[in-house]
């Protein structure tokens, strides 16, 4: 990630704050749009978490499924589904279900067929899903990434209530490498890695059969 002159110009003449005059829809989407230009140096940390709130935004907005017979969706019904291919729930139509007697095995819908009803939800208001990510990211990262220079962006998250380290704790215990001498078995009055019944000249030091 590199500095242009248009970025230069973007991060000293326009401001990286967010904007509180438009509805939590545009101000999400006017969001997501910095998340696509050029990144800088800065836009690496605010991209990040950023896209990190706004999925966790939509979970917390999705209800848990709802698999009895009589909560089934119906044909032209709109539901959101969960697209494993982008990470995301996106919006669809019911075409039908597909049963085998009275268990429902999927939904077709009018993007996909063959949905599992875990994957299926009642459609979610954008709205109350775009106010939760706005709300979070207004407490935690509250910057426009294509222009937010790093003393703005360090100001910042100290004023998030951010904490600033000197080096990344250890959370995982080391991983001990074994040598090849460790890895040999201890043999009673032996020495590792040499044979228990041979001198070090190769000579044995066993009982010798008697010569006839």
């Amino acid at each position: 990630a590199s500095w242009s002159a248009t970025t230069a110009a973007r991060a000293v003449l326009q401001s990286a704050d967010i904007s509180t005059s438009r509805s939590n829809t545009e101000t999400l989407e006017e969001i997501k749009s910095c998340w696509e230009r050029a990144p800088i140096c800065t836009s690496i940390v605010i991209t990040f978490w950023q896209r990190y709130l706004e999925k966790f935004a939509g979970c917390m907005a999705i209800p848990p499924p709802d698999l009895r017979p009589e909560a089934r969706f119906a044909a032209k019904q709109e539901v959101s589904y969960w697209n494993s291919s982008v990470g995301g729930w996106e919006k669809a139509v019911v075409v039908e279900q597909v049963m085998e007697g009275n268990q429902l095995l999927s939904y077709n819908l009018d993007v996909k067929k063959g949905v599992s009803p875990h994957e299926v939800r009642r459609r979610f208001d954008d709205e109350a899903v775009a106010k939760k990510a706005v709300d979070l990211i207004r407490k935690v990262v509250p910057l426009k990434a294509d222009r937010s220079l790093p003393g703005v962006l360090m100001k910042t998250m100290k004023g998030c209530n951010w904490s600033c380290i000197s080096q990344v704790p250890q959370v995982f215990r080391p991983v001990v490498k074994l040598t090849q001498q460790m890895l040999v078995p201890m043999v009673p009055g032996g020495v590792p890695g040499q044979n228990p019944r041979a001198t070090p000249n190769g000579s044995p030091t066993g009982p010798q059969p008697q010569q006839a």
